[in-house]
């Protein structure tokens, strides 16, 4: 079996790199972020070096909810980072919350140590020979995709940040060079890449630049890229460029290693003599396609992919595109694959308070969804949709069945001022009252004029947070009945496992048998 990640980050960011990169900090995608940090690139290399060098629902048959609660928050960062490498127990986010907790630090280690030095659930994947395949909308090295390839304490999306953190770049490689360089990062076949420029909110992160006195030695940069056919779909060139290089489309790149390592990837597989492409828009990644080449990288924004409803059509592929291209390419292995899709820039809408760009965000995942359950039968592949958390939108008031879902409520308010049908709790949409008075948000000078317009929020935060509310999951195909009622995060990977007969745990009885051994796709 093989495996795959589409999604709509760059994938040096924190979650697609967890399935190739080993970093102390998931900001480390390129080099300059590892020196920032004060880190020796040597020993501590960053995301994109890795990737190129290194080894590192109606349809849905079932559905359940997923409790997105943390140990230490009522409500849950990133569900992805815990359910993707934790075993199912308690959820400790650091060594002072499992000390509280009355656990001993060296027998209970914490997420962040698990996330360096633990081996992660997305082994899983490589299991059976499991053929991975990445495509993403935000920039390749978010968060939700890192954890497909990378083993990440912080967001190290390159060497720069590495080094801001005051870390060794040699021995806390950023979240870019390992998708490079280190297994199994190094071992993707099918890389493609989109994005658009936004913030990431490195003022956020938290510092586990200690941990890289641990890290593997520098001989770990040495390619070795024996291996697995893998799709990558997302975004992210500026971790894998020098800060002295301009990518096709005017973008700066963020390594100071003087390393482009779109070339050194170039030159790996022709020093291997395998067929390879290099592309950078939307009609070279379909022509590549159709060629099925054995390695084909696509890198069509500096940092996230655009949203869909910003997006130049003639170089952006949609999302439905890329899982399509993904399931393709990954349906010649017999033996099966695994492909994780993420929708990444419906949360940063979200954040933003621009519900437009939401909504339509998630109405394009719906479409990725509908292809591939096009493309897949459910009598040999496995579909799971969840969400790694919820956010504070609220759906609000009797407006009547067909009333315009951005605009505001039939009703209006005991202060005389009309309220918005969807509005945020917090987020940069909270506007100043005046004289005590709330202000009408359908007055702004760009109301509905821009997709960038931000409803009404009440609490002004510079961006929105995440809800607590637990979250759905939905699944189609063979062992969808185990995907019902409530429970943990880190039960999905062991599940999905299970159905798709891989890893060391428990399978389901029909892998036992010879027709049914390897289920031919895990989405």
């Amino acid at each position: 079996m093989f495996a795959g990640i589409v999604t709509t980050t760059r994938v040096t960011h924190a979650s697609p790199s967890g399935a190739y990169a080993k970093v102390a900090d998931r900001y480390w995608e390129n080099d300059a972020m590892v020196k920032a940090d004060g880190a020796d690139t040597g020993r501590c290399p960053d995301i994109a070096l890795q990737l190129v060098h290194m080894e590192p629902g109606n349809r849905f048959k079932d559905d359940a909810m997923l409790k997105a609660d943390g140990a230490d928050t009522q409500r849950c960062p990133d569900i992805t980072l815990q359910f993707v490498y934790m075993e199912p127990g308690n959820r400790f986010k650091d060594d002072a919350m499992v000390k509280a907790d009355g656990a001993d630090t060296q027998r209970c280690p914490d997420i962040a140590f698990q996330l360096v030095y633990m081996e992660p659930g997305n082994r899983f994947k490589n299991d059976a020979m499991v053929k991975v395949d990445v495509a993403d909308m935000e920039r390749c090295p978010d968060i939700a995709l890192q954890l497909v390839y990378m083993e990440p304490g912080n967001r190290f999306k390159n060497d720069a940040i590495v080094k801001v953190d005051g870390a060794d770049t040699q021995r806390c490689p950023d979240i870019a060079l390992q998708l490079v360089y280190m297994e199994p990062g190094n071992r993707f076949k099918v890389l493609s890449l989109f994005l658009q420029e936004r913030r990431d909110g490195e003022s956020g992160r938290r510092r586990l630049a200690a941990l890289s006195r641990h890290r593997a030695p520098a001989s770990r940069l040495l390619p070795g890229n024996n291996g697995l056919i893998i799709v990558i779909l997302g975004g992210g060139r500026r971790e894998f460029l020098p800060n002295t290089t301009n990518d096709e489309e005017g973008t700066q790149g963020r390594r100071t290693d003087g390393r482009n390592l779109i070339q050194e990837w170039q030159d790996d597989k022709q020093a291997r003599n395998v067929s390879y492409r290099y592309v950078w828009n939307r009609d070279d990644l379909l022509e590549a396609s159709d060629a099925s080449p054995d390695y084909l990288l696509g890198l069509f924004e500096g940092s996230h992919m655009q949203y869909h409803m910003e997006a130049n059509e003639t170089t952006e592929p949609t999302l439905a595109e890329l899982t399509e291209v993904a399931i393709k390419s990954l349906s010649r292995n017999e033996k099966g694959f695994f492909l994780f899709v993420e929708g990444g820039r419906i949360d940063h809408a979200h954040h933003d308070n621009q519900v437009e760009l939401a909504l339509d965000e998630t109405i394009e995942l719906s479409a990725a969804v509908a292809r591939a359950t096009e493309l897949l039968s459910e009598e040999d592949s496995l579909i799971v949709v969840t969400s790694d958390h919820a956010h504070v939108m609220a759906i609000n008031g009797y407006t009547r069945r067909g009333g315009d879902i951005l605009g505001p409520s039939d009703d209006i308010g005991d202060d005389g001022v009309p309220y918005m049908t969807l509005s945020y709790t917090n987020g940069p949409g909270a506007r100043v009252h005046e004289n005590g008075v709330r202000p009408d948000v359908t007055q702004d000078d760009d109301y509905r004029g821009s997709t960038r317009w931000m409803t009404h929020s009440e609490v002004p935060l510079e961006l929105e947070t995440h809800g607590g509310d637990d979250v759905g999951v939905f699944a189609r195909g063979v062992a969808h009945g185990m995907f019902s009622g409530l429970y943990e995060q880190s039960q999905l990977p062991h599940l999905m496992a299970y159905a798709a007969c891989i890893g060391p745990g428990p399978h389901a009885p029909a892998c036992s048998s010879a027709s049914l051994a390897s289920p031919r796709a895990l989405t």
